[in-house]
């Protein structure tokens, strides 16, 4: 099998990504100062905690888990790191909502 075929190939995919989470949580166990979550299938992981989900769209699941976190004042910073402009343009909508600017509409 050529590299095109093992990477084209959706299992493949879904193994890569399970293993690049886990690597990520391990990576990070011993790290207090930050509360990793990884959100890959149906799962949510944290250090210490796993959670499943419903969401079919990460692009929902990642804003949702930022504003959990704000919720529940767990970080005084947050950081995203996703290639999908999709996330980019919801967390920019909620950092407006919960800012003090507050665009005027016409």
């Amino acid at each position: 099998m050529s590299i095109k075929d093992l990477l084209s190939s959706s299992k493949s995919k879904s193994v890569l990504v399970t293993l690049f989470a886990n690597g990520l949580l391990a990576r990070f166990f011993s790290n207090t100062a930050i509360k990793l979550v990884v959100v890959y299938d149906n799962k949510i992981r944290y250090l210490d905690c796993e959670e499943d989900h419903t969401h079919e769209e990460a692009d929902t699941l990642i804003p949702n888990q930022v504003l959990r976190s704000i919720d529940e004042h767990l970080l005084p910073e947050i950081c995203v790191s996703s290639p999908d402009t999709d996330v980019l343009v919801l967390l920019l909508d909620f950092g407006f909502k919960g800012s003090l600017w507050k665009p005027e509409y016409p």
